[in-house]
């Protein structure tokens, strides 16, 4: 009978039991049945300004103040909660600024879906804003002149998160909208004309859809557009379309081109897909990377159908060609706490030889942001547009380095790389003019 009326036992009874037990034990179970309070959360709350969590310090940075023969960088940061402001930095020299742009979503959107994207030269910059936090969502972006403001507004029914390309010499800016490409023509900023190539692919014999043709980026001549596919295997792509940045119809091609100017641009964009950094245009050499389950990477040549391969004992690794050559940003493994080094690896005629090039002590995040001909930017500190990070140029040739900051910002260390703003043609691109301009 006992043993029945138990087994009956009403349900709090035993509830109460382990909440007693946890309090005396001094767990702390409260996080689940209290609400966090508004702006308490893990995203910042559009005009609620909240501190930081407490982070680690970023780590002390040695580096010359002047780095001789650095190229102009173009930075962006937030100004207040509704507009960005967009500067010219110059090693040596304080920043300049160039343009402040209204934000289109300051009320819902947050900083981390703005990209700012300034042209080879600095003529010209792009203001992308994506308004995720609504459906359906869609990317708005407008380009803005050095001398007039506002040439261009984008249609309002272009897709999130878009690859974009400028042209080399900052003339042409091309929108991969997934299933059409949109080149515009800013030689006359009074009159953009804009032209759409279509992009889309019939379905398969079998019937199955087949994803548009994904944009890559423009020839050094930027005449051209070149456009891959996705396969599935190793490698992961094959450059397999073109079509003239005039407009006209993709077509098909065996491999991409490696004559100077008809050949794929270079300094790469590192932004997503990842597939223009891991193309060598003066070979079409395709560095494939795989990492491994015992803390290794294996980068893969592929040439000619031919791979070989090189093993980096890494726990994390970004790889890219650089200048025939592999630039790699890799954090020692398997242990925590390894040094994080930038190293140059050769292909020819030993694959792997490694150069090391800069060295830093294990810190919160770092990551490759861009690189152009002799130098690299980095970001140091977390990826995240509410707490302090760091910008640094690095000279390849010898690690020499420079912290690029902002004492005036509203959150310390929001500075957001842009671009490289120069189109000598020795640089052949520069992945993000005066004071006073119309906005």
């Amino acid at each position: 009978m006992r043993a029945r009326r138990m087994g009956h036992r009403p349900i709090w009874q035993p509830a109460l039991a382990l909440l007693c037990a946890s309090l005396l034990a001094g767990c702390t179970i409260s996080w689940w049945v209290i609400p966090l309070a508004p702006g308490e959360g893990p995203f910042p709350v559009p005009g609620s300004p909240r501190p930081g969590p407490t982070l680690p310090p970023l780590p002390q940075l040695e580096g010359s103040e002047v780095l001789e023969g650095a190229p102009a960088v173009a930075v962006w940061a937030p100004e207040g909660n509704d507009r960005i402001r967009i500067s010219e930095w110059r090693s040596g020299q304080p920043l300049r600024r160039l343009l402040v742009v209204p934000r289109l979503y300051a009320d819902r959107t947050t900083l981390g879906l703005v990209r700012v994207s300034m042209a080879p030269g600095g003529r010209f910059v792009t203001v992308s804003e994506d308004d995720s936090l609504v459906y359906p969502s869609h990317d708005h972006i407008r380009v803005f002149a050095s001398d007039r403001g506002l040439v261009w507004t984008s249609p309002d029914d272009l897709w999130p998160g878009l690859t974009t390309r400028w042209s080399p010499d900052g003339t042409r800016f091309a929108i991969d909208d997934r299933g059409r490409w949109i080149v515009l023509d800013l030689s006359d900023p009074a009159a953009v004309t804009t032209t759409s190539i279509d992009t889309s692919r019939p379905r398969s014999p079998s019937g199955i859809w087949r994803h548009p043709w994904l944009m890559v980026d423009f020839s050094e001549d930027g005449r051209t557009l070149y456009g891959a596919d996705e396969t599935g295997v190793r490698p992961a792509f094959r450059v397999a379309v073109r079509a003239s940045a005039d407009g006209g119809r993709v077509e098909p091609i065996d491999r991409l081109p490696t004559s100077p100017g008809r050949r794929l641009t270079f300094p790469p964009e590192l932004g997503n897909p990842r597939i223009e950094p891991t193309i060598d245009p003066a070979t079409g050499r395709i560095l494939d990377t795989m990492f491994e389950p015992a803390d290794s990477y294996t980068m893969s040549v592929w040439s000619d159908g031919i791979v070989r391969r090189f093993a980096l004992e890494a726990s994390w690794a970004d790889l890219v060609w650089y200048q025939g050559s592999i630039l790699g940003l890799w954090r020692e493994g398997p242990l925590p706490g390894r040094a994080v080094h930038l190293s140059e690896f050769e292909v020819e005629p030993t694959l792997g030889s490694e150069r090391r090039i800069l060295s830093l002590p294990a810190t919160i995040s770092i990551g490759l942001v861009a690189l152009t001909r002799d130098y690299v930017a980095l970001r140091v500190g977390p990826p995240y547009y509410d707490m302090p990070s760091e910008l640094l140029v690095v000279r390849a040739a010898d690690g020499a380095r420079t912290v690029i900051a902002d004492p005036t910002a509203r959150i310390p260390g929001a500075l957001f790389f842009a671009g490289w703003m120069t189109n000598d043609p020795d640089w052949t691109r520069g992945d993000p003019s005066n004071e006073t301009i119309p906005t």
